[in-house]
């Protein structure tokens, strides 16, 4: 089944009343890419064009996009399996990833902390926190952890410093 695709400028659009008047009419997703301004004047729907958009796997269409970004100058959000080229140590960094990755990057994550670096690790069930800490332990002295109960799983937080040689 095609999909039909209603794309416009939103220069001079809000993003959120926009989403909100398409939801409304049965939108089934609403992707906004530009930038945009915060005034709403629909006196005049602007430039806009609606094209047929093949059925695709649409749960994982998404990750085509789905790479390393960079914000500003000291903040890179690096996902799994990408191949980013992030030179240098860094003063903190955080991960919510899984258990099996986190113990997986080890090393090469925490050769990247700067000497007196910061690390935080998130995405680890209760039962996980001993492995975690063991498999880190060379590289970085953790705090208590902390624990918070989402549905029937217990999940935990690890933080801490990088270990002084």
């Amino acid at each position: 089944m095609d999909w039909q695709q209603f794309v416009m400028n939103l220069d001079y659009l809000n993003p959120d009343s926009v989403e909100e008047i398409f939801a409304r009419h049965g939108a089934h997703a609403v992707t906004l890419t530009d930038d945009l301004l915060e005034s709403l004047s629909l006196e005049q729907l602007p430039s806009h064009h609606i094209e047929s958009l093949a059925d695709r796997e649409w749960t994982r269409e998404w990750l085509k996009d789905f790479a390393s970004m960079r914000f500003g100058e000291r903040l890179w959000i690096c996902p799994s399996g990408s191949s980013a080229e992030i030179e240098g140590k860094f003063d903190i960094v955080v991960a919510n990833i899984l258990a099996g990755p986190l113990v997986e990057l080890v090393e090469s994550v925490t050769t990247r902390l700067s000497s007196d670096g910061k690390r935080a690790l998130s995405g680890i069930l209760s039962e996980q926190v001993e492995a975690i800490h063991d498999a880190y332990a060379p590289w970085i002295v953790f705090n208590e952890p902390a624990y918070q109960s989402q549905g029937k799983q217990n999940w935990a937080r690890l933080s801490g410093k990088r270990r002084e040689n």
